[in-house]
């Protein structure tokens, strides 16, 4: 202890630096997904001011507290990865939104498209693929990524070149910059994010926690404020709250038998990559940019962008989406029935219950049988 500095003070200190930590490493990651979840696709939205990047991670934050909830329980694999980014993309769109319930209450559609969209495209790739290549210095895989998303996000947005979407009076009442804008324009919002993104994946490892262990208080914290705010929601929808639990209850109950003390993604994604690592992050609005450029210099028909910019890439994240969620699922309880199993064996085997004689190998419950004293041998 520090000569002079009560012992009641320092604990008060690292209590404050682990809370702004914490808070630091939430917010980065809604950031991370907020790029996915809301810039890749709503580009009319527009850069805004400096205060619209702020109030999208507040929101975003308490859909990132349940995904790391998740993904606390959901081992260090893959599936476990998956299975958190849906829970997240069922949150922020059934309880921020009504829009998960816009297939009705057995609907699968929009659950697998928003696990595909929220969960594959924001939190597998963004934030915990990209994550895993800045730390092992994979700097081709996270650039051919990158560039390859960067391609989508330019093409996916000729989405909002047709006229249903630039007359849209709810996009206007809702202050969007609907309708077509010039190759500069676009290439400026892109890079903005894109080298947000960059940077967010570069202040994360000052932050990153070597385990994530959120406490009882951040939980019921976090319900309670999903709670409150899903309730205009769900008073509209009166089976809303079985079709968003059931979908939560399904990532819950594939990680229902985990081992206690299971190791997590966590610590393997701890580390500070140098700037040079997260520098592959930038073909992403490059590339984003220059398909968007050579998309309006040949401009497509309505009828070719209706298809081909939306109708066939959001059923491509519905199914891959819902597909997805179905092999996490079994993988997951595959992996913890197999734990359980390999867990007792290895209590079966474990010397407190081994019956006395049975390790050295002698027959049990026949008094009969004796060790011969010199030959070390059975004898009758």
């Amino acid at each position: 202890m520090m000569q002079g500095v009560p012992m009641r003070s320092l604990l008060s200190l690292g209590r404050f630096t682990r809370f702004w930590r914490t808070l630091a490493f939430v917010a980065l990651s809604a950031f991370i997904v907020t790029v996915g979840s809301e810039k890749v696709f709503w580009y009319i939205q527009g850069v805004g001011s400096g205060w619209d990047p702020v109030i999208a991670v507040s929101i975003y934050i308490i859909p990132v507290l349940v995904g790391l909830w998740f993904l606390a329980r959901g081992g260090t694999g893959l599936p476990g990865v998956v299975l958190a980014g849906a829970a997240l993309g069922w949150v922020m769109e059934g309880v921020f939104t009504p829009e998960l319930y816009g297939d009705g209450p057995l609907g699968p559609f929009l659950p697998g498209y928003f696990a595909g969209w929220h969960g594959l495209l924001s939190v597998v790739t963004l934030w915990y693929l990209f994550r895993k290549w800045t730390v092992a210095r994979n700097r081709r895989q996270l650039g051919r990524v990158a560039a390859a998303i960067g391609v989508f996000w330019g093409w996916w947005s000729m989405y909002y070149w047709l006229p249903d979407t630039i007359n849209d009076p709810e996009l206007a009442n809702m202050g969007f910059d609907a309708g077509v804008w010039q190759a500069d324009k676009f290439a400026v919002y892109a890079f903005v994010f894109g080298t947000g993104l960059a940077a967010a994946h570069w202040l994360i490892g000052y932050v990153w926690p070597e385990r994530w262990e959120p406490t009882r208080r951040w939980t019921v914290v976090t319900l309670v404020v999903a709670a409150l705010i899903s309730t205009p929601v769900l008073a509209a929808v009166p089976w809303g709250p079985a079709k968003l639990g059931s979908l939560l209850g399904i990532v819950w109950w594939a990680n229902r038998k985990r081992q206690a003390g299971e190791p997590t993604v966590f610590p393997a994604l701890r580390g500070r990559p140098p700037p040079a690592n997260v520098a592959p992050i930038l073909l992403m609005p490059l590339t984003a940019s220059l398909s968007y450029a050579a998309l309006l210099a040949v401009r497509p028909s309505d009828a070719f962008i209706s298809i081909f910019s939306f109708w066939i890439p959001t059923l491509s994240v519905a199914i891959g989406g819902g597909a997805a969620v179905v092999w996490a699922v079994r993988s997951r309880r595959r992996t913890t029935a197999l734990d359980v199993a390999a867990t007792a064996r290895t209590r079966d085997r474990s010397p407190q219950n081994q019956q006395p004689g049975r390790a050295s190998g002698l027959p049990q419950g026949n008094t009969r049988w004796r060790v011969a004293p010199k030959r070390g041998r059975l004898k009758q």
